[in-house]
């Protein structure tokens, strides 16, 4: 996921595009239909990472979203520590870095 939006006109085809090569130039040839537990390759690619360190941005996959949604709903952190997360992280996101935190707290909703 990207948010894009930087200013008053919102989203631009640029922003489109740069997020279509991204996307595009990262996910190999049956990564998609891997299973979950199975994935070895790192979420944000180089390219990425290097852009999100140098502009100061967070980068946090879905996985790493829903965790930090659900370790809130289980009142596991509050509202404002998930917000400290996601609001103090420059590049990757270091709340809940690993898939198995995630199916973690997914198996703790039964």
């Amino acid at each position: 996921m990207e948010v894009k939006g930087k200013d008053s006109k919102g989203a631009a085809e640029a922003d489109a595009a740069q997020l279509e090569k991204w996307v595009s130039g990262y996910y190999p040839p049956g990564w998609k239909t891997a299973d979950i537990k199975e994935r070895s390759e790192p979420v944000f690619p180089n390219q990425m990472l290097q852009y999100a360190n140098r502009k100061e941005h967070c980068l946090i996959s879905g996985f790493q979203l829903l965790g930090l949604v659900l370790a809130v709903q289980q009142k596991q952190i509050s509202p404002e520590q998930a917000q400290g997360h996601l609001l103090k992280a420059i590049g990757v996101c270091s709340a809940l870095p690993e898939i198995s935190d995630c199916l973690r707290l997914l198996g703790q909703m039964d």
